[in-house]
Parts: C-alpha cells; structure tokens; sequence
C-alpha cells in the first residue's frame, strides 16, 4: 500500500551528462470512494524525453531539467466519468535541485503551456540510470466529523502520481 495523508515525492537517479529518458507515468484518481483501495480511473502513458540545456533560467535552483512527451495509453488506462479530461497526450517539463545536506531536494515541474518551473519538495537518491518521482496520497479519509465537507464524510480520495524513466 502506498502511503497516505501527506502529499509524498521521491526521485531515484539523475546525474550529469544524459541526454535523454524513456518511461512511464501512472495517475490513479479515486473520487469520493466508497472503500479504501478504489480507484475511478488509472492513466498511463509512455514518456520520453530531452535533456535541456543550457537549463532554464526561469527554473532557479534547477541542476538537471527535462523536456517530457506523455503520449496516453487508451488501452492500458481505465478512464471513467470525471477522469476524461486528464486521459490526453501531454508535454512537461520535470526538472531536479540541488540537493541539501540533509537529503533534501526540490522536483520542478512546468506545466504544458507554461514558461513557469513550480517546485515541490523531494527526497533524491542520486544514480547514473533511473529518474522517478511519487507524488500524492491514497485513500485518504474525508474529515466529516470536523465539520468540513460533511457531504464526504465516510469517503476516501485518492490522487496519485508515479513517474518512472531510464536515462540515456
């Protein structure tokens, strides 16, 4: 089971020199779930990518930064009512910090369309091959005995993101 509550993000692998990435990106979303464990969609895509250099001056604190093409995988993807939007091909950009001493490190994303690198926090285990980032939660409880949303008390959510590539 992957964990849950607290928004989590990992990154194995980036070192210098590459100049591409060939993998996968999974995106499970489970809208107001009746049962931990359910999911309303699962989408796949393969990815590819670039290296970008020199990096981008917009993405401050960046040591390594990619160009990613995420082509949908219908066949591989469960895409049900509320998913539809999500289940297309995408561009990004994936960029990793410099790690701190503590082991610390920030993944940079760019959204498709925008010039902008927004950071999220990572932990990052430095290798000459694999790059990959976790991100999110699953089955996480709605809080209707707090007072907030009452209409989902009972009722789990999950939003949870796997990237997984091999660098070239």
């Amino acid at each position: 089971m992957r964990p849950a509550l607290l928004p989590v993000l990992a990154i194995a692998g980036c070192g210098p020199g590459f100049d591409s990435l060939e993998g996968t990106e999974t995106l499970l979303l489970g809208l107001q779930q009746q049962d931990p464990g359910e999911a309303d969609c699962e989408l796949h895509w393969t990815a590819t990518g670039t290296s970008v250099r020199p990096l981008p001056r917009s993405c401050e604190g960046c040591e390594h930064a990619f160009d990613v093409e995420l082509v949908f995988d219908e066949a591989a993807s469960t895409v049900l009512e509320g998913c539809e939007a999500a289940a297309v091909d995408r561009s990004m950009g994936y960029a990793v910090g410099e790690p701190y001493d503590d082991g610390f490190t920030w993944l940079y994303i760019r959204a498709e369309g925008s010039g902008t690198w927004q950071p999220w926090p990572a932990t990052v285990d430095f290798s000459k091959s694999r790059f990959a980032y976790t991100e999110g939660y699953e089955d996480y409880s709605y809080a209707g005995d707090m007072g907030y949303y009452p209409e989902y008390a009972g009722m789990y959510f999950t939003s949870w993101t796997e990237f997984s590539a091999e660098l070239d």
